[in-house]
Formats: structure tokens, C-alpha cells, sequence
């Protein structure tokens, strides 16, 4: 009889983090990383404005949180700001 895994293996899919801002997005092993870390990787080739906001669901991700593996975040600009 096989005993049941706690967790599940990092190299599965739904593990991945995945990340959006506007039309660009990435998944791939971010977890463990914060928010900062993830927008200085990304940010600059996607046009990030310092004032991005990172959230996941409904909550508002603060620069110093750590992603966790499967989350999905997404980065938006201030409510009513174009470009």
C-alpha cells in the first residue's frame, strides 16, 4: 500500500507560478521569490511603472511577500492610469 504525499513535487504544473500584467505573462518556478525580486526580473522588459501593484485574488501583495508555488499574480497599474 502506497502512503499518501503531503505535498505535491515542485516539477508538476499546476506548481508554477503564474504572472500577468496586462497582455505579457510568465509561468515558471518563482515561488519562494517576493514580489520585489519578480519585478526587477520582469519589470523592466514589460514596462512596469514603479507604482505597480502586484495582487493575487482580491489581496494586495506587498513587495516583501513571498509567492507560493501554484499562486497566480497578477501586476496592475493605478486604477485610471493608461499606457
Amino acid at each position: 500500500m502506497q502512503e499518501a504525499s503531503s505535498g505535491a513535487s515542485a516539477s508538476e504544473p499546476n506548481q508554477a507560478v503564474r504572472i500577468r500584467y496586462g497582455v505579457q505573462s510568465k509561468q515558471g518556478d518563482m515561488a519562494g521569490k517576493t514580489i520585489g525580486q519578480i519585478k526587477a526580473e520582469v519589470g523592466r522588459g514589460w514596462k512596469m511603472t514603479e507604482d505597480t501593484v502586484a495582487v493575487s485574488g482580491t489581496q494586495k501583495l506587498d513587495d516583501d511577500y513571498i509567492v507560493k508555488a501554484g499562486e497566480n499574480i497578477e501586476f496592475t497599474r493605478r486604477q485610471g492610469e493608461k499606457g
